[in-house]
C-alpha cells in the first residue's frame, strides 16, 4: 500500500480481506484498498476468529505491517451473536490502542455491516472522525432477519456519513429500514480485465464451474441434484467445483453414491491466481445462490466472455443481462435449473458481446465512486 503524509489517513476495518490461511479471502476488497492507498494513507485492520489467533498467532503477528493488522476479535462461540458487535469493538479499540501513538486517523471505513461496521463506527465515534460504511450481500440479507443485529445495523447506517451499497437491492433494503437514500451510493465492484479475458480456445468437453463457499446457501447441494439429472443425457458435460467448506462432505457422498466420481472434480480451495484459468477453460458459470450481493465470480467470468447460469437474486439480475450473458433461475427451483443449464449448453453465445457487457464493471469506476464518497464524509460536519 502506498502511505504518504500528504493523503488523508484512512482506517479501514473489515474481515473481507486475504488471510495467511486463507489467502484467496475478499480478493476484490484488497483489490478495492490497493487502490484507495493512492488517494488515501490506508491501514486495515482485520480481526480475526480468536480460536483461530490462538492457533497461528505467529503467522498472523508476521504479517503485520505498518498499513496491515492483524487482531484477535472475542466472541462467546455460538450463543449471544446480538453482542458480537460490542465484543469486536473492544477487540478494535485494544488493537488500536496498540497502533504507534503517531498514527492519527481522519476517516473510518467499515467494511461489512455487522459486527464490522458496527465496531469500526463506535471507534469513529470515540476517535471523533468521519465515518463511512460498506455493505455486501449476506451483511445485509442473513442479518436483518435477527431484531437485535438489525437494530444495531440501522443505528450506524442512518448516522454514517455514507454507506455503499454493491448493488441496488442492497440500497432498497436500507432505505427499508429507514437510511436516507441521500447517504446511499451504489457502486458495483470491479474486474481486473488484465487477469480476467476470454482465450482464443474454446474448451472442447462442456463444463461447468462453481466457483464459492461450500455451503447450502450458496446452492451448491442444488447444483449437484441438477447436473444428476442431467448427466445421464450428456455424458461428456463434466462438473468442477472449486471451493471449500460444510457442504463438502455431502457432496462427495452424493457423488460417489451416484457413482460420477469420474464426471465431478472436487478441487478444494483455490487461490484466486488460479481462477482466471479455471473460468477460461469452462463452459458455463453456475451459480445457483440462495442470497447474494453481486458475486465477483459473475463479473469475472462474463470478463472472460464465459456465460452465466445464476439465480435471480440480490444484484445478480442488475449485472447478468438475461440472453446475451446467460440465463437466469428462480433460487431452490432444481428442474428449472437443469432446464437451464440444458439450454445455456445449447445456446450459441456471442463472448465478444459478454465481454462487452462486462467491461462496464471497471474498478477505474468503483474507485471514482468510493472516493467522492469519503471525500465527501471528510467535508461533512459530523451530526452524530
Amino acid at each position: 500500500m502506498n502511505n504518504s503524509s500528504n493523503r488523508p489517513r484512512l482506517l479501514i476495518v473489515s474481515n473481507l480481506y486475504p488471510l495467511p490461511t486463507e489467502p484467496a479471502r475478499g480478493m476484490f476488497n484488497k483489490q478495492q484498498f490497493d487502490l484507495l492507498s493512492n488517494e488515501f494513507d490506508v491501514t486495515v485492520m482485520v480481526p480475526v476468529a480468536w480460536p483461530q489467533w490462538l492457533k497461528q498467532r505467529r503467522r498472523f503477528l508476521d504479517a503485520n505491517t505498518g498499513g496491515l493488522v492483524y487482531f484477535p476479535q472475542l466472541y462467546t462461540p455460538k450463543v449471544g451473536r446480538a453482542l458480537y458487535g460490542i465484543w469486536m469493538f473492544f477487540s478494535l479499540f485494544g488493537a488500536w490502542l496498540a497502533l504507534t501513538k503517531a498514527t492519527r486517523f481522519e476517516l473510518c471505513l467499515g467494511s461489512w455491516a455487522y459486527p464490522d461496521a458496527f465496531s469500526g463506527y463506535w471507534l469513529a465515534k470515540c476517535l471523533g472522525i468521519p465515518f463511512v460504511m460498506k455493505v455486501h450481500g449476506s451483511d445485509l440479507n442473513e442479518y436483518l432477519a435477527y431484531p437485535a443485529r438489525k437494530a444495531q445495523i440501522s443505528y450506524v447506517a442512518k448516522r454514517s456519513q455514507g454507506v455503499l451499497c454493491v448493488s441496488l437491492a442492497l440500497a432498497d433494503k436500507l432505505a427499508s429500514i429507514g437510511v436516507n437514500r441521500e447517504l446511499i451510493r451504489v457502486v458495483y465492484n470491479g474486474v481486473d480485465s488484465g487477469k480476467f479475458f476470454p482465450v482464443d480456445e474454446v474448451p472442447t468437453t462442456q463444463t461447468l464451474l462453481f466457483v464459492g463457499n461450500l455451503k447450502e446457501s450458496k446452492g451448491i447441494v442444488d447444483l449437484l441434484d441438477a447436473f444428476l439429472q442431467i448427466h445421464s443425457s450428456q455424458p461428456g458435460v463434466r462438473l468442477v467445483i472449486a471451493g471449500a467448506g460444510p457442504a463438502a462432505k455431502t457432496l462427495r457422498s452424493m457423488i460417489i453414491t451416484a457413482g460420477i466420481e469420474e464426471k465431478v472434480d472436487l478441487l478444494g480451495a483455490v487461490g484466486h491466481e488460479q481462477i482466471p484459468s479455471l473460468i477460461q477453460g469452462a463452459t458455463l458459470l453456475v451459480l445457483p445462490s440462495y442470497n447474494e450481493g453481486v458475486p465477483n465470480v459473475v463479473l469475472e467470468a462474463m470478463s472472460c466472455g464465459v456465460p452465466v447460469v445464476a439465480t435471480r437474486v440480490g444484484g445478480i439480475p442488475e449485472v447478468v443481462n438475461e440472453g446475451l450473458c446467460g440465463v437466469l433461475v428462480d433460487a431452490g427451483d432444481v428442474p428449472q435449473l437443469s432446464g437451464a443449464i440444458l439450454m445455456a449448453l445449447s445456446t450459441p453465445w456471442d463472448r465478444s458481446s459478454i465481454k462487452s457487457h462486462a467491461s462496464k464493471f471497471s474498478w477505474s469506476e468503483n474507485i471514482q465512486v468510493t472516493t467522492g464518497l469519503l471525500n465527501e464524509a471528510l467535508m461533512t460536519p459530523d451530526k452524530r
